[in-house]
């Protein structure tokens, strides 16, 4: 098994040392630093010279015979290069594992532009008239990449698509988890100037216990969610953009729905306050997924969408029950005279009114 050094450390929650420990990996800290004093946690941090020290190279060989150590991770792009070159060059006898940070950022963005030319093709076929750029596309897929939640790819793209036949008014999100869908509805109801969005949901275990679903499904997820983790992610997640158009209601979709019925403003202690218009542009519903709770989302907020509104149903498509699927089915038999355009895509259903 290989004994590795990690140098220089200096976070605990670096998420190669966190891995180490979950896999009881023989491991040395070792940092040019005295490391956190205040640190919660008793580590035992060897000090090394820095790397442009006469005395850096006979130390870290003898830090390397001493602890019987193969293998080096270095997380800083100074220190990753200056010991590459030295293992080349046959000072240190070790192998250098991962690649420089920097190039990994660089081949985290590389990937990104590909993935984002790629999705523009994509959104371009599914909505001719939708002239986002890359770099904009790239920004909401790297976004989306680092706010956990369960919309893949193909969906967040379809919802891309679709704000360029989007009409004025209020963009409304039931059901939002930690903000994934609701950053990408903001950042295209700016772009596109559609108006202000709104985001409810009630955070709680009860309330999303899905009961026409399996058993077992319901108890694996009344213990995976800790609301309060969730509701305040969700925060922080959305704080940073688009405050002054944006609010959420921590609530039920039904209350939701009769707060912002009552005068269409919204006020919480997070964004302030914010006034809509009363007439909905677009609909991500996602809340509940039984039939009884997916109905009544559509048979509140539905009444209030404008023309050439647009739904999106979660899940229409969904492995643990047919709740969104059996609405998904009325709404466009009920609307069938009514609907302009609608597909499947990432599981969801989008329907557009004419």
């Amino acid at each position: 098994m290989a004994k590795i050094l990690i140098f220089p450390f200096s976070d605990c929650d670096d998420p190669f040392y966190r891995y180490c420990l979950s896999i009881d990996h023989e491991i040395v800290l070792a940092s040019s630093e005295r490391f956190n004093e205040n640190s919660n946690q008793q580590l035992n941090v060897e000090l090394l010279p820095y790397i442009y020290d006469q005395s850096f190279l006979s130390e870290i060989t003898n830090m390397i015979a001493l602890n019987g150590i193969n293998t080096i991770y270095s997380p800083v792009t100074s220190v990753h290069a200056f010991l590459k070159n030295q293992i080349e060059s046959d000072k240190i006898e070790v192998k250098l594992i991962a690649e420089s940070p920097i190039d990994n950022q660089q081949s985290v963005y590389r990937k990104l532009f590909e993935q984002a030319e790629t999705a523009q093709k994509d959104i371009r076929r599914l909505e001719p008239n939708n002239r986002l750029t890359v770099n904009q596309i790239a920004s909401i897929l790297r976004q989306t990449k680092l706010i956990y939640g369960e919309s893949n790819l193909n969906k967040i793209q379809a919802m891309i698509a679709i704000f360029a036949s989007v009409p004025k008014g209020d963009v409304v999100e039931i059901g939002s988890l930690m903000g994934r869908t609701a950053f990408v509805l903001s950042f295209l109801s700016q772009q596109y100037k559609i108006g202000p969005v709104l985001a409810v949901d009630p955070w709680s275990n009860e309330i999303a216990l899905q009961k026409d679903s399996p058993q077992v499904f319901q108890s694996t997820l009344i213990d995976a969610w800790d609301c309060k983790i969730l509701s305040r992610a969700f925060i922080v997640n959305l704080l940073s953009f688009n405050q002054e158009q944006f609010n959420y209601l921590k609530m039920t979709s039904e209350e939701g729905y009769r707060y912002w019925h009552g005068n269409f403003i919204v006020h919480s202690e997070d964004f302030g306050e914010t006034r809509y218009i009363g007439k909905i542009a677009l609909i991500h519903i996602d809340g509940n997924h039984d039939y009884e709770m997916v109905k009544q989302d559509c048979h509140l907020w539905l009444s209030k969408l404008t023309k050439k509104a647009w739904v999106i149903l979660d899940d229409y498509i969904w492995a643990h029950g047919d709740g969104p699927k059996r609405v998904g089915d009325e709404i466009l038999a009920s609307f069938a005279d009514k609907i302009s355009r609608s597909f499947v895509c990432g599981k969801a259903l989008f329907i557009q009114l004419i």
